[in-house]
């Protein structure tokens, strides 16, 4: 029985003082200039007294300095010394904007045919004489626009 409090009190304690190794480490969208060390501090800092063992630093389009160029490692490298200062884990993401994959734009850029299809649909239900007008927002190409009785399924002639 005595072994089994033992236990107890020392996971108790390890849950009042949780190792950083345990702590969450979140996702950082690096959307601003990421050499200001002043702003950097700050921000680790807060992450820290919030809880957080680290972060997960997200190189984004609009990261200054240039994602992949020796000005953005050389500011990188000042973000984990201030980590390791604050006893804070840093975890590398080697890529430009999320999902992983793109490379900075890179492949799309050499190999555009390689690039995912995406088909999608819309769909507005309307009453029956009502004048309907709908602005399409599309990043693409719009393959076709039809009307369908509900019940039915039969097509309307647009």
């Amino acid at each position: 029985m005595e072994a089994s409090n033992r236990d107890y009190n020392d996971l108790k304690k390890d849950f009042i003082n949780i190792k950083n190794e345990y702590r969450t480490v979140p996702f950082l969208h690096m959307d601003g200039d990421i050499s200001n060390e002043e702003e950097i501090g700050n921000l680790f800092a807060s992450y820290k007294k919030s809880g957080y063992g680290g972060l997960t630093l997200l190189p984004v389009s609009e990261t200054i300095p240039k994602f992949n160029t020796e000005e953005y490692y050389n500011a990188y490298g000042k973000i984990l010394e201030k980590a390791k200062k604050l006893g804070m884990s840093v975890i590398y993401y080697d890529d430009l904007d999320f999902p992983t994959g793109h490379i900075g734009g890179e492949l799309a850029e050499k190999y555009p045919q390689a690039l995912a299809k995406q088909l999608c649909r819309k769909i507005y239900s309307c009453s029956e004489n009502e004048k309907v007008k709908i602005k399409l927002v599309v990043d693409g190409t719009v393959l076709s626009v039809i009307a369908q009785e509900e019940e039915s399924r039969n097509i309307i002639d647009l």
